[in-house]
């Protein structure tokens, strides 16, 4: 990869921790998008984060349908007059160069992966307290506090992809509140008592309205698309990435990791799908080799699955179970 190191760039921290109103990170992608379509009044297919994202790296991967591909050194629109635009742009926000753009981009976009020792350094006690080397390194990637992870685990714990998604919503809510000063917090509508509230041991201390603003909070960060910073100042994936990292995790925490399972190593196993994975909706991966948006594929139909499944039980039990949030 033309990066040797992807995860020092993205994770130098910001100049300031508390403001008022928290800085945003620069927007690679939006930018790209006002280069490439300069009209605003314009319909652009790239309007949408998601749809568009899939667009864009298509262009940017070696192979575009491999799960493993690698990003691309460069891209046939580097050369462009718009490109240049926006990398003129660019560099009045602190990033420098094309390559520093290019890389920026791609860790927005979804295009790198999670690969403990290379995209992502692990600490012995990080290892410790999610319990490998490979759901640590998703965990970090997803940029989740081990306290967090575990919680909505143990209140989700046979769906864990809403697990994955309550976890991100809840990381969010504390990540703004780290850097905005308190008093700002009512005016910026941060609720950092809902923090509280969901770490407390109880079964479900969360009100109805609780479970109605964590939802708000990850529908307006997944539509938009937009990297955040976390507490420390270091940049992280759009929120839809950070779910399926998460989601990712808990499967490595599952038994996704066994011998002759989905990974050799930090590689993927290359062979045959097993028989007893023929019939399932979604197929694991050998998730810190694959990129984001490979990962955040897998999740949608491993959500659906599982919110099959889980409709399925209720009407069994004849009670409500789990929903989306």
């Amino acid at each position: 990869m033309f990066l040797p190191s992807l995860f020092s760039l993205l994770s130098t921290p910001s100049a300031s921790i508390e403001h008022p109103i928290p800085p945003p990170p620069v927007d690679t992608y939006r930018a790209l998008v006002g280069a490439r379509s300069p009209d605003p009044d314009e319909l652009s297919p790239y309007d949408d984060f998601l749809s568009g994202a899939r667009r864009v790296l298509s262009e940017m991967m070696a192979r575009p349908d491999d799960p493993y591909s690698d990003p691309l050194d460069d891209t046939a629109w580097m050369d462009t007059s718009w490109w240049h635009a926006l990398t003129t742009r660019l560099s009045k926000e602190g990033i420098t160069s094309d390559r520093v753009a290019l890389v920026t981009l791609q860790h927005q976009l979804g295009a790198t992966k999670a690969r403990p020792g290379r995209e992502i350094d692990l600490t012995p006690d990080a290892i410790e307290r999610f319990g490998n080397p490979y759901t640590a390194a998703n965990a970090r990637k997803a940029g989740i506090d081990a306290d967090l992870f575990e919680r909505a685990r143990r209140r989700h714990p046979t769906h864990t992809t809403r697990a994955a998604a309550e976890a991100v919503a809840v990381q969010l809510i504390r990540d703004r509140a780290s850097r905005a000063s308190r008093e700002y917090h009512a005016a910026l509508n941060i609720r950092d008592d809902l923090v509280e509230r969901y770490l407390d041991d109880r079964d479900d201390p969360l009100s109805a309205a609780d479970r109605h603003h964590l939802g708000e909070v990850l529908r307006h960060a997944t539509y938009a698309g937009q990297p955040s910073f976390n507490a420390a100042g270091e940049r992280q994936l759009p929120a839809a990435y950070r779910v399926a990292r998460v989601a990712a995790a808990y499967a490595d925490s599952q038994g996704d990791l066994r011998p002759g399972g989905y990974c050799k190593g930090t590689e993927p196993r290359r062979r045959r799908i097993s028989v007893r994975a023929h019939h399932l909706a979604y197929r694991p991966l050998c998730f810190v080799a694959a990129t984001d948006r490979a990962v955040y594929d897998w999740y949608l139909k491993k959500a659906a699955f599982d919110s099959q499944r889980m409709g399925a039980a209720s009407s069994v039990a004849g009670q409500g179970q789990e929903t989306p949030p």
